[in-house]
């Protein structure tokens, strides 16, 4: 009896952990400019958009809704030993409210005076 007890307490608790971990993901590698994604109020998810930081370039959060929080921002390198190798950048977002909110980026050379956006990717999300 008490080991069914501590099994079942540490199932509940592995089920818990794991639906917490996993949160919605929009992924952008190519073709689409808009996207649209519903999550969670509270429930992180991920905006991952493929760049290519060591030419210059990278994409930056122009437009966030004030429903929406930027949480962390991450790089993941593809090809480390390749100049002009593709990396990914990854926004991660908490929503706030419920509702309807935007989330905009810009593709360019974010680090000039008077940079030029060669790319932009929206994201509708609705957040329940």
């Amino acid at each position: 009896m008490f080991n069914k007890k501590i099994i079942s307490i540490f199932l509940g608790s592995l089920i818990l952990i794991i639906s917490c971990a996993a949160h919605p993901v929009v992924t952008q590698s190519s073709g689409s400019d808009k996207e649209s994604l519903t999550v969670k109020k509270g429930q992180n998810f991920s905006i991952r958009l493929d760049s290519q930081l060591s030419t210059g370039f990278s994409w930056k959060a122009v437009e966030i809704s004030p429903m929406i929080k930027l949480k962390n921002e991450k790089i993941k390198t593809e090809e480390s030993d390749k100049t002009g190798g593709i990396d990914i950048q990854e926004f991660i977002f908490t929503p706030l409210k419920t509702g309807k909110a935007t989330l905009v980026f810009k593709y360019g050379e974010h680090w000039k005076k008077d940079p030029k956006f060669i790319k932009t990717f929206a994201v509708t999300i609705d957040i329940k």
